[in-house]
């Protein structure tokens, strides 16, 4: 019987039942629920009042504010409704969200222009990140615990120097059938990085595909109280030579009444570091890896963290 919900990882599990368990759950989905993660309810809950805050403001001021604080360059601040095509294979303008790219702080302080919504709440922000950055880096070492390696082999290539603390809004749309071709409020994709943490509000529509493109068996992935939803990425899929899998996932039109409404999600993506080399952990590892994802890489021994977030974000925007 095929899966149809992801399995619920602690945090707070020893080492050897950790990595039993991320193993499993990042060969079999590539994706599953953790909690006891250590981040309280109420600084997910802050979190998404700052999100809220500022995408509610629609005056011309606000958008312009929002629109200056745009980085593409060093990925960074605002992208417009419609700027993103994560699916370049469907015939739309873009995907229907809008969003904003935070940065890890330095010393305390944002190393960005921010909208006056979240420079007020510049603390608040920085903190959140930085307990984002220590979940990120607990899941590595389930990473390598799961390949039988030392906790400790990722964590040095992750100083968050790329990391990324995406809040995200999806305006309200109607209800559309999952078999039309039109608009996509996420497209299919993988992410780019070593993982991904996502916190879901209350309105659902992420999806993932178990068979990972091959035949489209989508499963939903609903907002679970208290749970952080986890996958790994491409970068680790490439780094273990595909032993880990980066999963197809996307966020759906609304399928029923209940969500129709304004969707926010937070994502934090955590990168290796601008100059980590990616070198597959087995030597025949051009034989085992997807050929269709990673084409571009069987002629290379390895490469950086930032080449490949580079060439990646190239192909999106």
């Amino acid at each position: 019987m095929p899966l149809q919900q992801l399995p619920v990882i602690s945090l707070r599990a020893d080492r050897d039942a950790l990595g039993s368990c991320i193993r499993e759950a990042s060969q079999e989905t590539g994706f599953f629920y953790l909690t006891d993660h250590g981040i309280s309810t109420d600084q997910v809950s802050k979190a998404f009042e700052m999100t809220d805050a500022l995408f509610s403001d629609r005056s011309p001021e606000a958008m312009e504010e929002k629109l200056r604080t745009q980085d593409r360059i060093n990925n960074s601040g605002y992208t417009a409704l419609m700027h993103e095509k994560l699916d370049p294979t469907k015939n739309t303008a873009g995907d229907l969200k809008e969003s904003f790219y935070v940065k890890k702080f330095a010393s305390g302080q944002p190393q960005q222009p921010l909208p006056s919504s979240l420079q007020s709440q510049a603390d608040e922000l920085g903190l959140f990140f930085e307990s984002c950055r220590l979940v990120s880096l607990r899941v590595l070492e389930g990473f390598a615990l799961a390949l039988g390696l030392s906790h400790d082999y990722f964590a040095p290539h992750h100083h968050a120097e790329l990391d990324r603390l995406r809040l995200i809004h999806y305006p309200p749309a109607p209800v559309t059938s999952p078999d039309s071709n039109g608009s996509i409020r996420a497209g299919s994709h993988s992410d780019y990085g070593s993982c991904t943490l996502l916190f879901q509000k209350d309105v659902g529509g992420l999806q993932v595909d178990l068979t990972n493109g091959h035949g489209g068996h989508w499963i939903d992935v609903p907002p679970k109280p208290g749970c952080i939803v986890v996958n790994v990425a491409d970068a680790m899929e490439f780094w273990s030579a595909s032993r880990f899998k980066s999963t197809q996932h996307r966020v759906a039109m609304p399928q029923n009444e209940s969500q129709t409404s304004s969707r926010y999600s937070i994502a934090y993506f955590c990168q290796p570091d601008e100059n980590a080399r990616l070198e597959p952990l087995k030597e025949d590892w051009r034989s085992e890896i997807d050929k269709t994802k990673f084409a571009s890489l069987l002629h290379k021994e390895g490469i950086t963290g930032g080449e490949y977030l580079q060439a990646r974000l190239a192909a999106t925007y």
